[in-house]
């Protein structure tokens, strides 16, 4: 079932001036929780990663995509690191920067091994934009995140995601769990691959380049075949096509 977890990771990167957010939500609730509270049918592995730099956020990340495909059930992988003002990316604790498209490269290896049973919750300002990062030319990095558009504070860090990490311990499933959070209202939001797709593509398809390469492609094979050069209603029609194949490819492409 879409949202089903067996397997929590959290990874943190804070300087030692900060609250250490992840390692108290994995203390106090993930890994209490899971070893006195959870029933026994639902029992999940977690483990808990404190990387100073992005050579060792890489390498942890490297390690879940060698071992991901020994794993059992869904992983969900909890950031606690900042984002960048930017939007194009994390922030480490030693102020160096790892872009989304290096991120969901690495996250991709993951989600393929485990048949799009990956899900990430960003406990970081601007983390939405992930989404940016991903390519609709290979496979989702994701089968969803949860994540913020804007700057976010400790305090509702704390709150909301040891409602969503209660909850998920307690029901097994993270959308169910973020379905709860959501009913009270927050500033945290949960974006799937499908979403992801739709909204890269419409981004794609609104580049003022790309009408011009289809119709210059199909210009060109028509030249040769017939001698001719489409007309307007013969040019709507091949980009209207062209459109829809291109869609179709890059979806059966991306979702799995």
């Amino acid at each position: 079932m879409v949202g089903d977890i067996r397997n929590i990771i959290v990874i943190q990167s804070l300087s030692d001036k900060e609250k250490k957010t992840g390692k108290i939500l994995y203390d106090d609730i993930i890994k209490r929780h899971i070893d006195y509270l959870q029933s026994e049918n639902l029992k999940m592995t977690r483990e808990f990663h404190e990387v100073l730099d992005k050579k060792s956020f890489v390498e942890i990340l490297h390690f879940y995509g060698i071992n991901s495909q020994y794993m059992n059930g869904g992983i969900v992988i909890h950031l606690e690191m900042h984002g960048s003002e930017d939007k194009d990316g994390l922030i480490l604790c030693d102020n160096s920067f790892i872009s989304w498209e290096e991120i969901v490269d690495l996250l991709r290896i993951i989600n393929i091994n485990t048949k799009n049973n990956l899900y990430i919750t960003m406990a970081t300002c601007f983390g939405r934009y992930m989404f940016k990062g991903v390519s609709d030319k290979k496979k989702s990095p994701y089968s969803g995140y949860i994540s913020a558009s804007k700057k976010v504070i400790v305090d509702e860090i704390m709150d909301d995601f040891t409602m969503i990490y209660e909850t998920l311990i307690a029901n097994g499933n993270l959308v169910h769990s973020y379905l709860e959070l959501d009913k009270k209202g927050s500033n945290f939001f949960y974006m799937d691959s499908e979403t992801t797709f739709e909204k890269n593509f419409e981004a794609f398809k609104n580049n003022p380049n790309f009408r011009k390469q289809v119709l210059d492609s199909a210009n060109e094979t028509v030249k040769k075949r017939f001698g001719e050069i489409v007309d307007c209603e013969m040019s709507n029609y091949i980009y209207d096509a062209g459109l829809k194949q291109i869609y179709l490819q890059q979806k059966q492409n991306f979702l799995f």
